[in-house]
């Protein structure tokens, strides 16, 4: 049997939530962990879902820590246990991640980043970037996320 694909979602909103939802329906993908700025109730509920949670950066996790998250680590380190990532983030956030992902040699997805909006030096990324709208997030699981784990 094939070894399962292992994502990481980072931004735990609205949509994150449902990708992550989502990704523990499928028999061939394990959820590497979920990624988030708040410390509030919006991160418990991937605490009470026994969902892995990383903080975006040291200062977010001491916050998370402070309020009784269990942080595993950081973006930084989930990047590294993950074979794609999903980015749920506010656009002009998930713009900034790219390049993370690009330096962790990662195949990543961008939810609701329609390619008109990205510059252009991203518009050259399609082979390891798939924009995705917010529309069908449960979808992009068997559409989207498969292909990119193949060869």
């Amino acid at each position: 049997m094939k070894d399962k694909v292992k994502v990481a979602v980072n931004g735990y909103g609205v949509i994150g939530k449902r990708v992550a939802d989502a990704v523990q329906l499928q028999d061939d993908m394990e959820l590497a962990g979920v990624c988030d700025v708040v410390s509030d109730w919006r991160i418990k509920v991937a605490v009470q879902r026994e969902y892995p949670v990383y903080a975006f950066d040291g200062s977010t996790q001491e916050k998370m820590e402070q309020a009784g998250i269990e942080v595993r680590g950081t973006l930084a380190e989930l990047l590294k246990r993950c074979d794609v990532v999903v980015d749920c983030t506010p656009k002009k956030i998930a713009a900034q991640n790219i390049e993370k992902y690009k330096e962790a040699g990662l195949k990543f997805i961008v939810q609701g980043a329609r390619s008109t909006r990205l510059p252009a030096t991203l518009l050259a990324l399609r082979i390891t970037m798939t924009p995705l709208w917010a529309g069908n997030p449960h979808g992009l699981c068997r559409a989207t996320l498969l292909p990119l784990s193949e060869p």
